[in-house]
């Protein structure tokens, strides 16, 4: 394998993670988008529940606990994902970054390309390259950040859902 044929199966080894992450990042705001709305209405009918005990104050309180536990746990979620969407990175400055070519004239931009070496070729690349995986990685950060939130999100849920039963089948009984 020679420099330019590492410089590329790398390029295309970040690339393929950061579509990956992409993914990854918009089913998990969809799941705790979609879970979010389901969880609401579930919370409107646990209030219907509630009205005419006994001991009105005391669940009332325990399920707003479970709510808030819920809502914050669905924004960290939700805001994690967005994060691994657009995450914030440093830059290298390279002739290969079409954001970097952008900022250039095409006078500049043409001249610095032609005089190029091939190892200014292969440097430019491996600076893309490098600004590549911190993307990678400010994504993948970011996910693992949101993945913790939807598991305190389900398990706000579950409890929840363990609540509502309770409710409801004390209500029947």
């Amino acid at each position: 394998m020679n420099k330019v044929e590492f410089a590329k199966s790398t390029n295309s080894y970040i690339t393929d993670y950061i579509k990956f992450a992409d993914v990854k990042a918009s089913v998990l705001l969809t799941v705790s988008g979609l879970l979010a709305g389901g969880l609401g209405k579930l919370s409107l009918s646990l209030f219907g529940l509630l009205k005419g005990r006994d001991n009105f104050w005391c669940l009332a309180v325990i399920a707003i606990v479970i709510m808030l536990w819920v809502s914050v746990s669905f924004l960290g979620a939700l805001w994690m994902s967005f994060k691994a969407l657009k995450p914030s990175f440093d830059k290298a400055d390279s002739l290969h970054s079409f954001p970097d070519i952008a900022k250039r004239s095409c006078e500049d931009y043409t001249q610095a390309s032609l005089g190029l070496s091939s190892e200014g070729m292969i440097s430019n690349f491996c600076a893309h390259n490098w600004t590549l995986s911190h993307i990678a990685n400010a994504k993948f950060k970011a996910l693992q950040c949101a993945i913790y939130w939807l598991y305190s999100s389900i398990s706000a849920a579950f409890a929840l859902g363990i609540l509502y039963i309770l409710l409801y089948l004390t209500a029947k009984g």
